[in-house]
Order: C-alpha cells, then sequence, then structure tokens
C-alpha cells in the first residue's frame, strides 16, 4: 500500500471511527478479510484529499469519501467507480488504508475489552458498571459525547428521520421485551455505543454520525431494519438520560383496559394545551420552526403514546403551522388550522377530566376483528395521492343484508404505499391487476359479491391479509338498482327502502350526510344517486376541477366535481357527454365528504340506464356498426355497468393527441362545444340570519388569531359583543357565553378563550352541512 500521508481532517476523524466490528456488520467477515489483503497488497493509493473530500485508487476503481455525504448517510454516504451496490470491497479497503494512517489524536478503537452494561447499581442512573479495578476510572469520553448528540435531536427530526410509524413500532417492540423482563444492553467504546436489543442483531451507534449513521446486519432500506435502529436509537437516548422517560415501560400497563400509566398525567396535557394556545397566538401571525418543533416534540413524546388520537391531531397542527412557517410551501387554509388547533384543544381538555375514556384516547392501530358472511354492492372507487407523497386506490362497498333496521354500512379496501416506498407501485395498475380476495378490487368494485371469513377495523377497513374469499354472485348492481326502482314505482317504497336502501335521491342524500355528524358515526360515506338528468359540464379554472351538474326525478339539482390530472377529466368528460346524448338516466355512485360546513360529491362510478325503446333505425345503426366496422361514439356506453371514473379509457384518443393543443385546450374546447343545456349557477343564497352571525363571528376570531400578539382588536371585540347578544335571543346560550368570555377575557386568556368558541361554532356549523346545490334556468331549450 502507497503510503498516505496524513493531513488531519473531519473525514479522517469521521473514517476512524468505523472499526472492524463496524465494517463486518454492514457487510459480511468474508468481504473485510478481502479489502484488508487489498490494504496489504499495495492495492491503495491517494489521489487527493482536501478538508470536504478524499479520492483514493483501490485496485483500479476510484473511491470517494465526501464528509457532506458521510455526516448525511453514514457509510452508505461513500461511492465507489465499480458495479456492485452497497458497500462494496473497494470501499472497505479505503477504509482500512484511511485507518491505518490516522495518527494517535484520530486513532480508531483499540480493541481493549469494553465495558458491559449489567443491571445498574442503586444511584447509577446511567447503567454502566464500573471496571473491576477500583484504582481505574473508566473512560466516559465516548458516553459524554454520544449523550450530548442524542440529546440535541428532537422528536421532530427522528419523525423525519425514521417515520413516525416506525418510530411506533419501535416503542412497541420496547414495550413487548419490557413485559418480559427484557431491556435493551449498552456498551460504550471510545467513540462508539453498541446497543443490543434482545431477539435482533447488534446495532453500532457511531458518534457524531447520528442515526442516519447507525449500523447493524441487514439491509438498511427495508422497514424491519429501520424499526431495529429506532428501538436501538430510543432506548440509547433513554439509558444516556437525554430522555429520562422509559415509555416502553410505561406502555406495559393494564391490557384489558387500555389505560396507560401515564394517560390521567395532567401535567403533560397542560402542556400540549399550552403549546395549542401559544399556537392559536403566533401559529398564523408569526409562524415558526420552534413553535412546530414544539408541537412535534409533545405529539411524537412517550407520553402520548397512551394518547393516539391526541398524538395525531398535535401532529397534523405541527404540521400545518411548519408548512406556514416555510414560505416556499403552499399551507393549508388559515381557517382550517385555527379549526385543528381547536379540536385538539378541545380533545386535550376532554382529557383532562375523562382520561379513561377509550374514544378520547383512541387506538395506535384500528383493531380487526372477524366479519360474518356479508353480501357487499361495489360503490366504485378512486384513486389518490398525498401533498406528501403517498398514494394509493381505496374501492368502497355497501352491505346488503345488514338489516331493515340497521344504519347503511359502507366498507373499504385500500391498497397504498407510503411516500418513498415501492417506487414500482401505480395505483391504476394496482387496481386492475393486484389480487384481492381472489380478485381485482376494479373487479369487485363494480360487482354483486359474498364475502366470507374477512376482517375488518371499527371504520368498515377490510383487510387485504392472507384471509378472505369472495365469489361474485349472479345478480348485478344494475339489477338491484332496478327492482329497487321497480319498487318505488309500484309504490312499496318503504319495503325498497328497507332491502337495501341502494338509491338515494337527493333529499335522502341530505339526511343521510346530516347523520355523519353524528359523533358515535366512524367509516366513510358512499352511495348511489338516482340522477334523471346531466347538464352541461363546465370547468372551474379557479379550483381546477370538472363540474357535473345532475338533477334527481324531483327536479332538485347539485354538482359533482372531478378532480385529479388533465387526462382524467378529459375522459371523464367524455365519458359524461357520451352518457347525455345517448342514456335515459343515470345512477352514479359518489364519495361524500364534509369540510367547514360544505360537503362535496365526487362521483367514483357511472351506471347508466338504456333507452327503454329503441326505433328500428337505431338498431339498424347498432348492427352496421358492429359488423361493417365504423365508430361510433355510442360503442363506448356500457349501460346497465358501473364504470369507473379513475381507470376509464380515452374514447376519441384525442388525449393522447401531441400536438400544440394541451390536453387543458381539449378539455375546455370539448365544454364548448355542444347545442342546448340547461344554464345553471351555484346556489349561494339560503342560509339563515342565525347561520350568518355565526360566520361573521368566526371571521372575526380568525382575525384575531392572524393579529397574533396580544389578539387584541377594539372594533372586532365590539362586533364580537354584539354577535354574542344577538346569539344569545337566537337561542344559542352555549355558544353566546363563549363568546362573552373571548371578548371579556385577559391578554393571557385570550387564545384559550378564542379556541373554546372557535371548537363550538365549527361543531354546531358542521352539524347541519348542506350539499352543494345549484339554481337552474332553463334557457335555450
Amino acid at each position: 500500500m502507497t503510503d498516505i500521508a496524513h493531513r488531519p481532517s473531519s473525514i479522517r476523524a469521521r473514517l476512524t471511527l468505523f472499526d472492524d466490528a463496524a465494517l463486518e456488520a454492514a457487510t459480511s467477515r468474508g468481504l473485510l478479510r478481502r479489502a484488508a489483503r487489498d490494504c496489504e497488497s499495495g492495492k491503495v493509493d491517494l489521489e487527493g484529499e482536501s478538508s470536504t473530500e478524499i479520492m483514493l485508487a483501490v485496485d483500479g476503481e476510484t473511491v470517494r469519501f465526501e464528509d457532506e455525504r458521510l455526516v448525511a448517510q453514514g457509510l452508505n454516504g461513500a461511492s465507489c467507480s465499480c458495479s456492485a451496490t452497497g458497500i462494496c470491497r473497494h470501499i472497505l479497503s479505503g477504509i482500512l488504508a484511511v485507518r491505518a494512517s490516522a495518527p494517535d489524536d484520530v486513532a480508531p478503537n483499540t480493541g481493549v475489552e469494553p465495558v458491559i452494561q449489567e443491571t445498574a447499581p442503586a444511584g447509577n442512573e446511567t447503567g454502566i458498571v464500573a471496571p473491576s479495578e477500583p484504582d481505574m476510572a473508566p473512560d466516559r469520553t465516548g458516553e459524554t459525547a454520544i449523550a450530548a448528540e442524542v440529546a440535541e435531536l428532537r422528536s421532530s427530526q427522528l419523525s423525519r428521520f425514521f417515520g413516525r410509524a416506525v418510530l411506533r413500532d419501535a416503542e412497541t417492540l420496547l414495550a413487548a421485551l419490557s413485559e418480559t423482563g427484557k431491556e435493551p444492553t449498552i456498551r460504550f467504546e471510545e467513540r462508539k455505543a453498541l446497543i443490543d436489543v434482545p431477539g435482533e442483531p447488534g446495532v453500532h451507534y457511531i458518534a457524531g454520525g447520528g442515526p442516519q449513521a447507525m449500523i447493524s446486519k441487514g439491509d438498511p432500506g427495508i422497514r424491519a431494519t429501520k424499526v431495529r435502529h429506532a428501538a436501538a436509537f430510543l432506548a440509547l437516548r433513554r439509558q444516556t438520560g437525554a430522555e429520562p422517560e422509559a415509555p416502553f415501560q410505561r406502555a406495559a400497563a393494564d391490557k384489558s383496559t387500555g389505560t396507560a400509566v401515564e394517560a390521567s398525567d395532567a401535567g403533560f396535557l397542560n402542556q400540549v394545551r399550552d403549546a395549542l394556545e401559544n399556537a392559536a397566538r403566533f401559529g398564523l401571525s408569526t409562524p415558526s420552526e420552534a413553535l412546530a418543533d414544539r408541537l412535534f416534540d409533545l405529539a411524537l413524546s412517550s407520553r402520548a403514546d397512551a394518547l393516539p388520537r391526541l398524538s395525531r391531531a398535535v401532529l397534523q397542527v405541527a404540521g400545518q403551522i411548519r408548512r406556514k412557517a416555510d414560505k416556499g410551501e403552499l399551507g393549508a387554509a388559515p381557517l382550517a388550522v385555527l379549526e385543528n388547533i381547536a379540536e385538539a384543544y378541545a380533545l386535550a381538555t376532554a382529557l383532562t377530566s375523562h382520561p379513561d375514556d377509550v374514544q378520547l384516547r383512541g387506538e395506535v392501530r384500528a383493531k380487526l376483528e372477524p366479519l360474518d358472511d356479508r353480501i357487499l354492492a361495489g360503490h366504485g372507487l378512486s384513486i389518490w395521492r398525498t401533498d406528501t407523497g403517498a398514494r394509493g386506490v381505496t374501492a368502497y362497498f355497501r352491505s346488503l343484508d345488514n338489516g331493515a333496521d340497521a344504519a347503511p354500512v359502507i366498507y373499504t379496501i385500500t391498497l397504498a404505499r407510503a411516500a418513498g416506498q415501492d417506487p414500482g407501485f401505480d395505483p391504476t395498475s394496482a387496481a386492475q391487476s393486484e389480487q384481492v380476495f381472489g380478485h381485482s378490487l376494479a373487479a369487485l368494485a363494480t360487482s354483486v359479491f359474498r364475502l366470507s371469513g374477512a376482517r375488518c377495523s371499527s371504520e368498515g377497513r377490510l383487510s387485504v391479509g392472507n384471509h378472505g374469499s369472495a365469489v361474485k354472485l349472479d345478480q348485478t348492481i344494475a339489477g338491484v338498482i332496478s327492482r329497487e326502482t321497480d319498487d318505488v314505482a309500484e309504490g312499496r317504497q318503504e319495503e325498497a327502502t328497507q332491502k337495501t336502501g341502494l338509491l338515494q335521491d337527493f333529499s335522502s342524500l341530505a339526511a343521510l350526510v346530516a347523520s355523519a355528524a353524528h359523533p358515535d358515526r366512524q367509516g366513510p360515506i358512499a352511495a348511489f344517486i338516482d340522477v334523471e338528468t346531466i347538464g352541461k359540464p363546465w370547468f372551474d379554472p379557479l379550483a381546477q376541477e370538472l363540474a357535473i351538474p345532475v338533477c334527481d326525478d324531483k327536479g332538485f339539482w347539485v354538482e359533482l366535481t372531478v378532480s385529479g390530472s388533465e387526462q382524467a377529466m378529459l375522459r371523464a368528460l367524455e365519458y359524461i357527454t357520451l352518457v347525455r346524448e345517448q342514456a335515459a338516466s343515470s345512477a352514479i355512485a359518489v364519495n361524500v365528504t364534509a369540510a367547514e360546513g360544505n360537503t362535496r360529491l365526487t362521483p367514483l362510478g357511472l351506471l347508466a340506464r338504456a333507452p327503454k325503446e329503441e326505433s328500428v333505425s337505431d338498431r339498424l345503426a347498432t348492427f352496421g356498426r358492429k359488423f361493417i366496422g365504423q365508430k361510433n361514439k355510442s360503442d363506448a356506453i356500457r349501460f346497465d355497468e358501473l364504470v369507473l371514473f379513475d381507470i376509464l379509457p380515452s374514447n376519441s384518443g384525442s388525449s393522447d393527441s401531441t400536438g400544440d393543443r394541451t390536453v387543458l385546450d381539449q378539455l375546455v374546447e370539448g365544454l364548448q362545444r355542444g347545442g342546448k343545456a340547461l344554464v345553471y349557477k351555484r346556489y349561494n343564497g339560503g342560509q339563515n340570519l342565525t347561520d350568518q352571525w355565526i360566520k361573521t363571528a368566526i371571521d372575526d376570531a380568525l382575525a384575531l388569531a392572524e393579529l397574533g400578539g396580544r389578539m387584541a382588536d377594539h372594533r372586532r371585540m365590539a362586533r364580537l359583543e354584539t354577535a354574542g347578544a344577538r346569539l344569545d335571543k337566537a337561542g344559542l346560550a352555549p355558544l353566546s357565553d363563549a363568546l362573552r368570555r373571548l371578548v371579556n377575557s385577559l391578554e393571557a386568556d385570550r387564545p384559550a378563550a378564542l379556541l373554546q368558541f372557535v371548537y363550538l361554532a365549527s361543531s354546531l356549523r358542521d352539524l347541519t352541512p348542506t350539499l352543494p346545490s345549484l339554481t337552474v334556468h332553463p334557457q335555450n331549450l
């Protein structure tokens, strides 16, 4: 080996920390031996070195160590020009060569037998046993440095690195070990900690490397390794005193009731409330990373483990404030942020009085229970993607045999991947090819079937594990709807509703949406709505959505919205245009969501009904198209079959054109085409005077929050006082009292009073959601 001249650098110091044990754990003993032989035979030469980079020639390959990448990725930050993936023998040879040339001040671990942790004697909080020789004091340099490092890392940083789900699984692993009397053991060497999690390979923590430089056997990219590293880091964090609580011990609580020891920790709940009050005071006016980090710390604190519902609520607020603090990101609407803060604050307040309430505490994971055999009808599916990069597909189903007096039961199946997981996963392909209960998800979402042996959560989420099977039945969704429609036509409305309740008009849909505000209701809302007429769609350029007006047989109009890619909206427009021209009527499967007192109706699928009578000329034309090969738009309509919007193929091929016209141009052009149609506009009236007073009061409360600081504005306070008097006369005494407390509150108590009012007002508003109605003016008919 050519002598590598010593030039002190942080890279050299960092590489010398990787001793043989760590390198063997990261690769294998055989590969490390080959690398050592390469060093001994002189196959390593220094090509260049600076304060931020070392470049070596190793057996004809180029190995590069960059300080920034080593800090960010640990050993995985080293690179080699060879074709091997991961850490190759050339990289190992380079590390061994740098280590061998290091002077004493950056020397690697000496191999002296380390001090091993046993059961800590009384008074020894670190759990490190002193050496057997009384005159020799242990060298705690490495332990002190590591303790300082791990203490600096906030819970929000751990959440970003490991992921919240991985941290939860790590906590669960530590809790399970604690219940069996096993604890992680830690031993410190000069600049390294070795963490032994019982039942798992040992984990090496390198001083100065952070969690990203942790090393153990196994692929660092798979979930099992991430959970092992997270558990080891949490154990190290608590063992060194960076986090004195031992959540995995507290989580070993009474499982029969689910009550953890710290669930009634009033001090922790008061900390959460104080942080949320600060969020109300500064989160909208001057959001900061420090405020978001404080909320993240509380949400991911060990004391929040027994309160998963509160943890999720606070975590959502923390994420929204972080995005608002980052000027480059588009955050949520201010009112939505304030309402989320108010909801989390109300939950923390309720837990102070009722710490053992199961619904208030929530569950970390939905418990799956065996489900009796069910006959389910598909309700369509939706393909979705979150702002964080998660994507998936969710299918909706309705039980047809849940009893005459039972409320409608909606079940869901979801296939999804988190951000960064399985890059090859495509929700559209998964919906059409991945097998669920023996069929594709798209096939189940458009059929009637009997489900046996499945497991289900309390929210109606069906597990897609290795249990359960589905058998398609002879009946179809169109057949079920037709029988229900026939019963209605023959005057047996009540009997039809009791049988399935599958088909809704807009009046019954409004009642169903209103029932969603009941606190005991769980799970999504999906329904088939009976559509007599489809109006001419239009494109909303502000919301970037395709709006579809539809009318029931009683003449009431509502607006459906299709969002997503321009291609998807164009395909939806093509099919809807065909249905408007050819079909007699339709049944549309919709997903119903409510937010801020508004209801959003998203179509999942469309079932077009064929005209009852067809002329001789129409039949001849159909015959000619089939046998002569002429193309006509009516060929694309699939009557009496549920067509899914999110996997709808293009009919005309225009969406695949590559000319100067963009998809958006085609979409607008398609909406401008067509002849006679109903002219309509969104219906903004119908709000009573009390609702207007409540809305005005909420707007003024939001303005106070956006002021921040003292949250004082005499004119707004006067308006709030007037609104309180009006609401008192309207019979809304609780809301009036909340406004009065806000107006008369001291500066220190104002955020709490504001959050109490916002929560009451938004809860009252959401109790009476309204459908997105339209007013229609028949013109040009």
